[in-house]
């Protein structure tokens, strides 16, 4: 594809051409995969239209951009679909015979007319160029999609299409790129009886053309990967050769040909392979492979422009059928050495192909750098394989996007078509989202699979394969007149269906899950990888992952000893508010088990929004009961734990080692196991008590009498709460007794002006037992200690030496969030960040006095954390985060076992957050949780008004959460949808998301100056369902912004890449071409833009300086 516009990126497509011969259905091929930026890749279609004597039609400038024509008259597809779309100007015009046109199918170029005339395109380099002639008077009317476009209005045949666009390229002139890299164009053209492959580029006046074309061998199949594969020309052969009258006047006036023998096209006006020594060479080597095992080609050879490496065309080994097209425009030479999804580091943590290549500006740095170029690419915006037959109409088969998430729908191409709008192929532009389209479905795949390929491929490819399987039982039991009719519900349907795999993609995998973890460990990136990315050296000794990893198995021999192992389980996602209820004398409550999973509880009496939803949901059995106080409970609001009530008592979760553990009961007649978990104490805490102190001892009194469960597993056997009323916060520790039934639990007040945290690790060290202002505890806190051996009696107890297991996972797990929190709120204290959480001493303080005032902001930007500015800086890490830069690594991967002393560093900020929220209680006035569902970074914190007689009692927005079922008015869903899409290009990103967070925070923080408690709590609703919208708008906005790796789509500046150090580390800079290939390439691309340059200057009559070729040796 060819650019007039020098800002505009290189394209870079391939074609190919087989002929009829060489395929299963005897039809011949013209195909290619559109891999350009900004190009307008609409599919429209273009109706006939009859010309009378002396009839002109207008010509328009290559400009590919959106809109890329304004022309009712061209089509209705390209009337103004918008008041400041200003109708397109020619820069010229030509006669046209008279009669009536062909129709035909266009994208970014011709495609397929009614006749079964096709063509693909391919830009190449070209020793020659000129400029439009609106431009200079000495320049060119017609650029290649002008030229395909009268072919395949005027002409029938292959040869004619030929004959017509040279013969209008010599009369009118004809140009490409000023840049030699691409001022050459290639087409392969194909009718029912033979394909062709057509070489153009400007000549040495800059007002005519220079062209040849060859005929396919019958039986034969070839491809057209940006350079040039015409060689020797021979004039006799008019079967197999066309050309310009002016092609060896040129050869020999410019001195690169001397008249003797046969002219070799690419060797006298080719500049050669481009971008790097083997970019067009490797996708010459890899289809001929595909097509011909048997001939052993070798992949080191190249392209070489002063002599042949591949031969013109290949005989397949078998005859070629469109699932092998199909293939061959998805491949990313996989099973070869050049394997782009097995690239341990380039392809990140999940071996992703695509390699984004777009700046310049740090590749340029690293002088012998390149990545291998496949067929299929991040940034293909369209593909088609047009099928020609002898006395039928043809068949377009066209994949909007990528190939390799996409799938190719059959457009019938016939005279007097009944269909001549495919809204899913038409609606297709990167400047507004638009869910009729079938562009931004795909787009939507291609990004999401970048998250984790080499798990994803394999559900995409089934839905192409489900897909195409239906399209293929199609072709076979309907006419092609039904097949017309249907292709576009097809299309709409296929739309629908890519949505929902993109958010099934989503759900399935979301932030680094399979299936939620319900029935499989998160997947993770292999060993390779772990190990180029630096995972087994982390900052830690060896030592202290041993004595982490003997502590843990010593502790858990020791509960194992007391009881039997059960599960843990996932945590859902929804806020729901849990109305008062009043009890009467002697009635009970129900408990139920742990179940994090979806749904959590159906029970319609603890709350509406616990009722069931569908047929299939069966209430959930109690395992138990307890006795509740005669009255009326208070109201509050519930996500996986009680989170805070209408009297303002709120709490925060984190689970936490602990050496004992207990099994839960099975049903209500099991009362040798316990009854009560963490989320059931939190919500009979919060319907019964106003003051954290009461919750507590309530809490730990009911878990004494009815006994506690955790996991059986020691990481998290324990539970901490940090409690909060209008006047006291505390920290709440709590797991099993040694007998299963019962329970050990302290708490510790924070001191008045200070903050702390509990990062999944116990924090009260020595318990007071006569300062009961400051400390509570079970009765048996002390005599279990003793009973077990764990504690001497002598002197206070230290709760976190007793019963906890300290840190899990790794030794600075806890430790470094901890040191995090409490820096952030008192960085003058100046604390060292390598001292950890140590099971046997103190480390840090159990709390701090901040530095300033805590404020809303703070909070928000402390659960946003990723150590951003320190020496653990999670998105400074140049491999593991891969090119842009994302904080998130993924565990759980099967391979990190293999690493006895690896781990990452865990922020407060994590890819798997479902939900954060920041409690406040007020003095005087209503109390507000600040609720952020999904990761904080790609969230916004809503404040929920809670108070006593609550007018709103749903926010749907929040309450629509569930990762097995996609719904577009869940807030939870659109942060999943924004913090999926950041990781692609998340040093960029970021700036874009914080940005729209700023505007909705700011606009939250007027809110709540101006607006009353009443009206702030009546506006929720509906501020949350705009801001979901908001939200799905904001994940378009940065698929159509960066999308495939560009930055505003290339309209105003280069697309985003990678930093240099990067590229360094990822093998950029060890590409398998020698530094002689690279700088015998740069040397001849040099001067052949000097050559190039020299002509056109001389056209136009002004002076040259040569630019100075220097290249290093």
């Amino acid at each position: 594809m060819s650019v007039s516009s020098d800002f505009l990126q290189p394209g870079h497509c391939t074609a190919t051409a087989v002929d009829g011969a060489a395929t299963a259905d005897g039809g011949c091929i013209a195909a290619t995969s559109a891999d350009g930026t900004p190009l307008d890749f609409r599919l429209v279609y273009i109706p006939p239209k009859t010309y009378g004597p002396n009839g002109k039609r207008a010509i328009y400038k290559q400009f590919q951009a959106y809109p890329r024509i304004v022309d009712a008259a061209r089509a209705p597809s390209y009337a103004p679909t918008k008041p400041d779309q200003e109708p397109s100007n020619p820069i010229g015009y030509i006669d046209m015979p008279e009669g009536t046109t062909y129709g035909y199918w266009e994208a970014a170029y011709g495609l397929m007319n009614e006749a079964g005339l096709c063509m693909g395109e391919s830009s190449c380099s070209g020793r020659l160029a000129s400029i439009p002639i609106d431009e200079t008077p000495n320049g060119a009317l017609f650029w290649v999609g002008e030229l395909a476009s009268v072919a395949l209005e005027l002409c029938s045949t292959a040869r004619s299409a030929i004959e017509t666009m040279g013969r209008l390229a010599e009369e009118h002139g004809f140009y490409g790129t000023t840049e030699v890299e691409e001022a050459g164009e290639a087409l392969t053209v194909a009718d029912g009886d033979a394909a062709w492959v057509f070489h153009i580029l400007a000549d040495d006046t800059g007002k005519g053309a220079i062209w040849a074309a060859e005929k396919v061998p019958k039986g034969h199949a070839t491809i057209v990967p940006n350079v040039f594969v015409i060689r020797d020309i021979d004039p006799e052969d008019k079967e197999n050769f066309m050309f310009s009258k002016n092609i060896f006047d040129v050869a020999k006036r410019l001195g690169w040909w001397d008249g003797a023998g046969l002219l070799d096209f690419t060797k006298t006006y080719s500049v050669g392979e481009y971008t790097h020594p083997y970019y067009a060479g490797r996708r010459l080597w890899r289809a001929f492979s595909l097509w011909a095992p048997s001939q052993n080609f070798d992949p080191k050879l190249g392209v070489e422009v002063e002599r042949p490496t591949y031969p013109f065309s290949v005989k397949p080994d078998e005859p070629i059928t469109l699932d092998q097209m199909k293939r061959l425009y998805r491949d990313h030479m996989e099973g070869t050495q050049y394997d782009l999804t097995s690239h341990a580091t380039a392809g990140g943590a999940f071996r992703t192909p695509n390699t984004v290549r777009l700046t310049g500006e740090a590749e340029d740095s690293i002088e012998y750098g390149a990545w291998e170029r496949a067929i299929s690419l991040f940034r293909t915006q369209y593909a088609y394989i047009a099928v020609s037959y002898k006395g039928r109409p043809g068949v377009l088969n066209f994949a909007i996007g990528a190939p390799h998430a996409s799938v190719f729908v059959p457009i019938v191409v016939k005279p007097k078509p009944s269909v001549t709008s495919i809204p899913a192929l038409e609606n297709a532009w990167q400047g507004e989202f638009n869910e009729k389209s079938l562009w931004w479905a795909v787009l939507s795949v291609s990004n999401t699979m970048d998250l984790k390929w080499c798990y994803m491929i394999k559900d995409v490819q089934k839905a192409q394969k489900e897909a195409e399987d239906e399209i293929d039982e199609i072709m076979k039991t309907k006419s092609l007149d039904e097949i017309e009719k249907q292709t576009p519900e097809l299309c709409d349907t296929l739309t629908r269906r890519w949505f929902k795999l993109h958010y099934t993609l989503l759900g399935k995998y979301q932030n680094g899950y399979t299936d939620w973890g319900y029935s499989k460990p998160g997947y993770g990136p292999t060993t390779e990888w772990l190990k180029a990315v630096g995972f087994d050296k982390f900052d830690a000794t060896k030592k202290q992952f041993d004595d982490q990893k003997e502590r843990f198995a010593k502790s858990q021999r020791d509960a194992d000893d007391i009881r039997i192992i059960q599960d843990a389980v996932n945590e859902v996602v929804s806020v729901r508010y849990v109305p008062p209820k009043t009890y009467g004398a002697g009635e009970k409550r129900a408990v139920y088990k742990q179940v994090d999973d979806y749904p959590r509880i159906v029970d319609a009496s603890r709350a509406p929004s616990y009722a069931p939803t569908s047929p299939d949901q069966k209430p959930s059995v109690p395992i138990g009961y307890i006795d509740m106080p005669e009255g009326t409970t208070y109201g509050y609001w519930d996500a996986a734990y009680g989170v805070m009530n209408e009297a303002g008592l709120s709490m925060g979760e984190s689970s936490c080692s602990g050496r004992l553990a207990a099994e839960p009961r099975e049903d209500e007649s099991d009362t040798s196991k316990a009854l009560l978990w963490i989320g059931e104490l939190s919500d009979i805490a919060m319907e019964r008590c106003a003051t954290a102190r009461c919750a507590i001892e309530t809490m730990g009194g009911l878990a004494e009498k009815y006994g506690f469960y955790g996991t059986t597993s020691v990481v998290e056997a324990g539970e901490a709460l940090t409690i909060a009323d209008k006047s006291e916060a505390w920290v709440f520790h709590i797991m099993a007794d040694d007998t299963g039934k019962g329970a050990i639990w302290a708490a510790q007040r924070v001191p008045k002006g200070h903050a702390t945290m509990v990062p999944n690790v116990f924090v009260i060290r020595e318990i007071d037992p006569d300062d009961s202002q400051n400390f509570l505890f079970s009765k048996n806190i002390f005599d279990v200690a003793e009973r077990l051996g764990w504690w001497d009696g002598a002197g206070k107890l230290d709760f976190v030496k007793v019963y906890s297991v300290s840190e899990y996972d790794h030794p600075y797990y806890a430790g470094r969030r901890l040191w995090r929190g409490l820096s952030l709120f008192a960085p003058s204290l100046n604390l060292d960040p390598r001292l950890g959480v140590e099971w046997d001493r103190a480390t840090y303080p159990f709390s701090v006095k901040p530095d300033e005032p805590v404020t809303v902001d703070f909070l928000k930007n402390l659960y946003r954390d990723h150590y951003e500015g320190t020496p653990y800086d999670l998105t400074k890490n140049v491999v593991a985060g891969g090119p842009f830069n994302t904080p998130n690594r993924y565990d759980g991967a099967e391979a990190e076992k293999s690493f006895k002393h690896g781990a990452w560093e865990r922020a407060i900020s994590l890819y798997r957050t479902q939900y954060s929220y920041f409690a406040v209680s007020y003095q005087n006035k209503s109390n507000i949780i600040f609720f952020a569902p999904g990761t904080p970074h790609a969230s916004v914190y809503v404040p929920i008004v809670v108070k006593p007689h609550q007018s709103v009692t749903s926010i749907p927005a929040l309450e629509y959460a569930w990762q097995g079922e996609f719904n577009r008015s869940s807030l939870w869903w659109a942060v999943l949808s924004v913090s999926n899409v950041m990781d692609l290009k998340y040093r960029y990103m970021i700036e874009d998301v914080r940005k729209a967070q700023v505007e909705v925070e700011s606009e939250i923080d007027k809110m709540l100056l101006d607006k009353s408690d009443d009206e702030i709590e009546e506006a929720m609703p509906g501020f949350c369902d705009d801001l979901t919208r908001k939200w799905f708008d904001l994940t378009f906005t940065l698929l159509g912004k960066y999308q495939n790796g560009y930055a505003d789509w290339g309209y105003t500046k280069v697309g985003y890449g990678p930093s240099t150090e990067w590229l360094e580390r990822a093998g950029f800079g060890r590409f398998a071409a020698s530094k002689k290939q690279f700088k015998d390439l740069r040397r001849r691309y040099a001067k052949c833009q000097n050559e190039a340059d020299e002509i056109r200057s001389r056209i136009r009559g002004q002076a040259f300086e040569a630019e100075a070729v220097v290249i290093t040796e």
